[in-house]
């Protein structure tokens, strides 16, 4: 577990080092891992509730057979969009991070904006953002936002 004041930007090392600790890289992906499976969920949840069917026809020959993966995509994305938006804006938590006891904050150790939860959010729609974790415990959508993952105050 990292202290604050080793990892993030100056403007927030007013804050006492003993009570925001960043999360490590595995907490980061086991909260990845539930919130994808609630979002894969709620996906089966809309599916069924509105009668949405995306088979494919047969192979795939031209864009417009695609059709069914991207109306899927697009559902999907729109609905882990919501998911974010509603957790973090409300509560600073996703299920994910209800479970492994983590938070959002801003850089002031508060609950983040929802302002900042709706750049958090997009920003995780960057292709490839997931990598972005390979150079840095803060990821692209915590650092565009100005946000960080920590363990909840005891």
């Amino acid at each position: 577990m990292t202290e604050i004041g080793a990892d993030l930007p100056q403007q927030i090392n007013n804050i006492p080092e003993n009570e925001l600790h960043l999360v490590p890289s595995s907490t980061r992906l086991l909260n990845h891992i539930v919130d994808s499976l609630v979002g894969g969920l709620l996906i089966n949840i809309v599916m069924k509730l509105f009668h949405l069917d995306f088979k494919l026809d047969g192979p795939i020959n031209n864009y417009q057979d695609m059709m069914p993966l991207i109306k899927f995509d697009l559902l999907g994305m729109g609905i882990m969009f919501i998911y974010y938006m509603v957790t973090e804006s409300l509560t600073g938590q996703t299920f994910g991070k209800v479970i492994t006891k983590t938070r959002v904050v801003d850089d002031y150790g508060h609950k983040p904006t929802p302002f900042r939860v709706l750049i958090r959010t997009l920003c995780r729609f960057i292709p490839l953002e997931a990598i972005s974790f390979l150079f840095s415990p803060i990821g692209w959508h915590d650092s565009i936002s100005k946000t960080y993952v920590v363990k909840n105050k005891s």
